[in-house]
């Protein structure tokens, strides 16, 4: 939020790393109760990954597995997923990883823009249907490039974490 003295001019998202105590808490009971571990911020040698789960896979031994949570009006959305997960995906020794995307947009935070979503269809020659709401379209152009080659170990997904407009102003 950001104020001109004590009036709201505008609404913005927390940074991601704000975030990350949330995501943690929420994790947290699911993976006990697997015996699944958590590193939050986990090192690699080429940066920090948001998070990475360890846990035994029967038959397998343990394994890690790659999240990489990013704003969808994120200037390095494209990046985090071509390029950003598979490195931290391969300093870990993981063959599968998640990327999560989380939307905002609702009227007082108007990214990302149409532009920046055609841009992305562009990007990886996808044609974008007007009629589909706007965070769909997202998820169906990341969902279709890591359909393919070598992104295909990692699972998208669009989390919409635009805040919810209060009975009150209902």
């Amino acid at each position: 939020k950001s104020y001109s003295g004590a009036r709201l001019t505008g609404k913005r998202p927390k940074r991601e790393t704000d975030i990350h105590p949330l995501i943690n808490w929420h994790l947290r009971d699911w993976a006990e109760l697997r015996g699944v571990q958590i590193v939050p911020e986990a090192q690699t040698a080429v940066g920090r990954l948001d998070f990475a789960l360890q846990g035994h896979v029967h038959n397998v031994g343990i394994e890690t597995f790659c999240i990489e949570f990013k704003h969808a009006h994120a200037k390095d959305l494209v990046h985090g997923l071509e390029v950003q997960l598979p490195i931290y995906m391969e300093q870990l020794r993981a063959k599968y990883g998640a990327y999560v995307m989380m939307w905002f947009k609702c009227p007082s935070f108007q990214k990302p823009s149409k532009r920046k979503l055609k841009a992305i269809g562009d990007h990886w020659r996808l044609a974008g249907d007007q009629t589909t709401p706007e965070i769909e379209q997202l998820g169906f152009f990341f969902g279709c490039r890591v359909s393919k080659g070598v992104l295909n170990s990692i699972r998208v997904f669009t989390v919409d974490a635009t805040a919810p407009v209060p009975a009150s102003r209902a």
